[in-house]
């Protein structure tokens, strides 16, 4: 190797030297500032950890409460038939006429259509008339 050839070798070499030793301060700087950071938020971390476990048992409660709601839902709307059949039963407007059936009936003609629509009526005395359109 000639003298030449190795000035340009040992100066390419001071090159890369000067280059790399800033970035590999650099690169050092940054791992020490991340190693202090997951330090800190380590230490947040174990501070946070039973507040993190109360919103999730509170997220299981309102979950189950949903469930629930869901099962209270589909049974009531599974027993609102009955229930109202049976409060008319009760009241007496079921199939039987009482005090308040009679009213009704008069009001409404033998047909059970509101204001007496259907094929008979009422003539006010109690009779009912057949009316026959052809």
């Amino acid at each position: 190797m000639t003298e030449t050839a190795l000035i340009v070798g040992i100066t390419l070499l001071a090159v890369l030297v000067g280059a790399l030793l800033p970035v590999l301060f650099q690169l050092m700087q940054t791992l020490r500032e991340t190693r202090r950071v997951l330090t800190v938020v380590e230490s947040h971390a174990k501070e946070l950890e039973p507040a993190v476990k109360a919103a999730a048992e509170v997220g299981d409660s309102v979950r189950q409460i949903n469930c629930s709601l869901k099962t209270t839902a589909s049974l009531a709307s599974a027993l609102a038939p009955t229930l109202v059949s049976l409060l008319r039963a009760v009241r007496g407007e079921g199939g039987k006429t009482g005090e308040r059936g009679e009213e009704r009936a008069h009001h409404e003609g033998s047909s059970g259509l509101p204001g007496g629509i259907g094929p008979t009526v009422t003539d006010g005395v109690g009779k009912e008339e057949k009316h026959h359109d052809i």
